[in-house]
């Protein structure tokens, strides 16, 4: 008998994409904090704030990932979208002004461009999802 065909696994797969690339800049940003500090031109307790973040964030993704019923990980992904476009819009501005240096310019500018690449995978993961109304 073939395997059955999971409408919800690019979804999932992306979710878990997410994560893992929340995970690793969490800890980069946590571990690496007084190495990083000075090199993108914010302080080392910001560095952790956004790890500590990036992990809660990390977290949320990997139990949406694991959701049964497909109405709620659908809902719970499109939040999770607008949060990965939100942090894309923020980026714009923090870019733009020059409020970092130029490593940090060009560092925030290309975890942007792969927040939104995750954005627009997990989007298309919803797309192949199929919700049956209540």
């Amino acid at each position: 008998m073939p395997p059955q065909h999971d409408p919800t696994r690019s979804l999932r797969l992306a979710l878990r994409a997410n994560a893992a690339f929340s995970t690793t800049s969490a800890l980069l940003f946590v571990l690496d904090r007084t190495a990083l500090a000075p090199v993108l031109g914010v302080p080392a307790a910001l560095l952790v704030t956004l790890g500590v973040g990036l992990a809660a964030f990390a977290a949320m993704l990997i139990a949406t990932s694991l959701r049964s019923d497909p109405v709620r990980l659908v809902a719970e992904s499109r939040m999770h979208c607008a949060a990965d476009l939100a942090w894309v819009a923020g980026s714009i501005p923090v870019v733009a002004l020059g409020w970092l240096t130029p490593a940090g310019s060009i560092g925030l500018a290309g975890v942007s461009a792969v927040v939104l690449a995750l954005a627009i995978a997990q989007w298309r993961g919803i797309g192949r999802t199929t919700v049956q109304p209540a």
